[in-house]
């Protein structure tokens, strides 16, 4: 997610900085991650690799790539390029609006179409699922673009909704903050939308109390969000059941 993250939030810049619409560069951005974790899959899903092992390599891929390419636009100092916000609607900016849109059309299908259903078993039982002549790698392709798509719309709006402007470290661990809050929400779409609704007015008091103080460091208030996550992880590590399959290659008949 982080390398994902990443993507989107560069590729959004690179199209807003070339004189792109904010909505071109928002969905650039979803383009961006699409194509990431298509790269992924290719390795994770048809070569059967390591789901971790890989997923960290996309990370430094990512974070090595993205500080070449824009110490390269901006040149060695790497001076600030701004980028046009997307437009407002109402008290929310289009990226929100589409996010929360997108998410609720994720947690309808999670719940109440087959699709919800065959995507949980490519998780937890793939057996049964081929079994039932379903195609474990297709569902799993699918997770894989889908949370890619994601991703990138959510590094893009980083660039395009909330800072009009990119830096190689914009992401600043929210994919892995990310991950946490679905083992948070015990892998159920509206809980863990709910925990980063939390994360996200963490991150809110973070600037409210670099502004005031607070008698506390600013490092300390930068942090809020992460040591809330590892607060998490610590607490229901050791309760939370992921599927049984995640991160497990498939192969079948064994």
């Amino acid at each position: 997610l982080e390398g994902c993250l990443l993507f989107g939030a560069y590729a959004a810049f690179a199209v807003g900085a070339d004189g792109g619409s904010p909505l071109l560069a928002f969905a650039a951005g979803g383009g961006a991650g699409l194509l990431a974790t298509f790269g992924l899959g290719a390795f994770v899903v048809k070569g059967r690799a390591d789901a971790v092992v890989a997923g960290t390599a996309l990370n430094l891929l990512a974070l090595g790539l993205a500080q070449v390419l824009f110490k390269r636009r901006t040149g060695t100092t790497g001076g600030l390029v701004s980028v046009e916000r997307l437009p407002a609607i109402g008290p929310f900016d289009a990226g929100t609006i589409a996010l929360l849109a997108l998410a609720a059309i994720v947690v309808w299908l999670l719940k109440y179409r087959a699709f919800g259903t065959l995507l949980r078993a490519a998780g937890e039982a793939p057996e049964a699922l081929t079994a039932a002549g379903r195609s474990v790698s297709g569902m799993r392709w699918a997770a894989i673009l889908i949370s890619g798509l994601f991703a990138g719309l959510g590094g893009a709006y980083l660039v395009v909704g909330v800072t009009g402007s990119f830096s190689p470290g914009i992401v600043g661990g929210r994919g892995f903050v990310a991950l946490a809050m679905v083992a948070f929400g015990r892998w159920r779409p509206v809980a863990a939308m709910l925990a980063a609704f939390f994360v996200a007015v963490l991150e809110g008091l973070q600037f409210l109390g670099q502004a005031g103080g607070g008698g506390l460091p600013p490092q300390l208030w930068s942090a809020l969000p992460a040591l809330t996550a590892l607060g998490v992880l610590l607490v229901v590590g050791r309760t939370n059941r992921a599927p049984s399959g995640l991160g497990v290659p498939y192969r079948k008949g064994r």
